[in-house]
């Protein structure tokens, strides 16, 4: 499940996360800014 794209839903429970993933490219900053555990 984590190896797909989760969708925003996802986000939900750190929504200062999901702002910052918003304003990001798809999977660009994601592991640099830590919001998403990458497995």
């Amino acid at each position: 499940m984590h190896r797909q794209k989760p969708p925003c839903g996802f986000f939900k429970p750190m929504q200062r996360g999901r702002a910052l993933y918003k304003k990001r490219p798809l999977g660009s900053g994601r592991r640099s800014d830590g919001l998403v555990p990458d497995q």
